[in-house]
């Protein structure tokens, strides 16, 4: 098949369920191309974006913070486009993300040439919005399927609005939440339910293999996290100080960078010897600490503002590396996590419980390991990347049927 991908930045090391997904439908034989927004600046890229060359085989486009940059870009691509700028700008059909601009900057980008795909397969719904509003211009040609997964279905629709994805509802052609959780929240919304189907996200087996309990003598926490408030990371940090004040010796890395940085540092005043920000790490480099590890904490929460997590791959990462996992009832996480069978659950925010767990596994070092085989078991059974890729690509030829 001939695949398109809609997604927001690429590459980004947090998103590596994408990158997942990409490599994986190309070792499969089918054609994939990427429509993605220009990165704000360079990351250091994972080696299968090397590997595929998927720089390569990206679609940019430019969408600047500036308002005076994307107006300018808006001044120019009326005078070239008057017609399409004027459709691509109709509120009243497409709703309020056509305010974004991001439209008019892909048109810009493409020079009003229109790409044939057989499937054009969006990851985040205003990605899905992005793709129908083109295909609607004739800009874009093939069925529309969107993957849902956090903040699109949170935060996304405070700022927009319940009706924002009433035209991809009507256009779209597939819907796959990443849970039943967010399977429900499309239907709330207004969602054909005979288009929805849930296709969680994978990993993969041969990337992320079991490795046996690392036995250090000082116990290593690890979490690998976008430094915001729904990562949850301040309660962590506020378990793992009570840990060191009991006088357990534990080192705990945070892999990841963000807004928070500045405020948990302060948190963790003096113990920077045994707390530790790693900042971003490339995939290779996160399976290396995953190795080393004894438990791997997500101790997700909804935020303030309502922006919640999907289900974190990164979770599924460490459970088929057979670690024992500690996270919260949140989103779609009680869906992949059995508590007391292949992870631990603990309430969102509730410190006093995630101490609790913490303690009991760095004393029970048996029952820490039989937890991490079943969590290999259940991401083998059901989060096992290339059998999800060829479900996947089922259902892309289902919507020929």
């Amino acid at each position: 098949m001939k695949i398109l991908f809609v997604v927001g930045q690429f590459p980004k090391l947090s998103e590596t369920f994408i990158l997942n997904q990409i490599t994986g439908l190309i070792d499969q034989g089918h054609q994939v191309d990427i429509l993605a927004e220009k990165p704000t600046f360079q990351e250091n890229a994972h080696e299968d974006v090397h590997k595929y060359n998927l720089i390569d085989r990206t679609y940019y486009y430019d969408f600047p913070n500036s308002k005076k940059y994307k107006l300018e870009i808006l001044f120019k691509a009326t005078l070239k486009y008057p017609i399409k700028v004027l459709q691509m700008l109709n509120f009243r059909k497409f709703g309020k993300e056509v305010f974004s601009l991001r439209q008019i900057m892909v048109l810009e980008a493409m020079q009003n040439k229109q790409l044939n795909y057989d499937v054009i397969h969006c990851h985040f719904g205003p990605n899905g919005i992005l793709a129908a509003i083109l295909k609607d211009l004739n800009l874009l040609k093939g069925k529309i399927s969107t993957t849902f997964h956090g903040y699109d279905m949170t935060t996304y629709l405070k700022d927009r609005g319940d009706n924002v994805y009433d035209f991809l509802f009507k256009s779209g052609d597939a819907f796959l939440p990443i849970s039943n959780f967010w399977a429900e929240k499309l239907k709330s919304l207004g969602c054909e339910s005979s288009k929805i189907s849930v296709h969680p996200m994978g990993v993969s087996l041969e990337k992320f293999k079991a490795v046996k309990p690392a036995g250090n003598s000082k116990i290593k926490l690890l979490s690998v996290a976008r430094l915001v408030e729904k990562k949850g990371i301040q309660f962590s940090i506020e378990a793992v100080c009570r840990l060191i004040e009991q006088g357990y010796d534990v080192e705990y890395n945070i892999v990841g960078d963000g807004p928070l940085k500045p405020s948990l540092n302060t948190q963790i005043g003096n113990l920077n010897d045994k707390i530790k920000f790693l900042g971003w790490k490339t995939q290779e480099e996160t399976v290396k600490l995953i190795e080393e590890s004894d438990i791997f904490l997500v101790p997700s929460v909804t935020s303030e503002n309502g922006d919640m997590e999907g289900i974190p791959v990164v979770l599924m990462e460490a459970m088929a590396m057979q670690k024992p996992v500690i996270s919260t009832y949140h989103s779609g996480i009680p869906e992949l996590i059995t508590s007391n069978s292949d992870g631990l659950l603990v309430p969102e925010k509730d410190v006093d419980a995630l101490y609790d767990e913490l303690e009991n596994l760095i004393k029970d070092s048996n029952r820490s390991e039989d937890i991490g085989i079943a969590a290999r078991k259940t991401i083998q059974s059901k989060h096992d990347i290339n059998m999800l890729n060829i479900k996947l690509i089922d259902s892309f030829k289902g919507l020929y049927n």
